[in-house]
């Protein structure tokens, strides 16, 4: 029964479908399912497991709102990227880590003129009523 209700949903406009989370995580995961499939991607692109003896350890932080951000690094593969990490959370725990911006898809560096714009950015979609939302990668060597 289970089988047939997944398949069921499958079918179904991607932003009918069942999506756990608070509503900036479902917005997020309708967004995306819009634009490719996240079943393939996430298994393209698995969260990487380390081994320590017999214990394998997912290399991840769920969200909490203590810390107001989640983690994970993902094994890109080596034709790509390789590992990177992945953050996703409030813009004051995620930009105070970042070095570089991505700006009209090029990297620069956030220079303190940069970091100005985003934080006035970020007080005007707050002061709107908006969620607003930083991300990050960091390719490891």
């Amino acid at each position: 029964m289970k089988a047939r209700l997944r398949c069921a949903e499958q079918k179904l406009l991607n932003i009918h479908r069942h999506c756990k989370g608070d509503a900036s995580e479902t917005g997020l995961v309708q967004f995306a399912e819009s634009v490719m499939s996240l079943d393939s991607t996430r298994a393209k692109y698995p969260t990487y497991t380390y081994s320590e003896g017999n214990k394998q350890t997912e290399c991840l932080i769920p969200f909490s709102s203590d810390i107001k951000f989640n983690l994970f690094i993902r094994d890109m593969g080596s034709d790509n990227d390789g590992l990177c990490v992945y953050m996703k959370g409030a813009p004051e725990r995620i930009l105070t880590r970042c070095s570089r911006l991505l700006v009209n898809g090029e990297e620069v560096p956030f220079t303190d003129e940069l970091r100005k714009e985003v934080a006035t950015a970020n007080s005007d979609f707050g002061n709107l009523g908006e969620r607003v939302l930083a991300f990050a990668r960091y390719k490891l060597p």
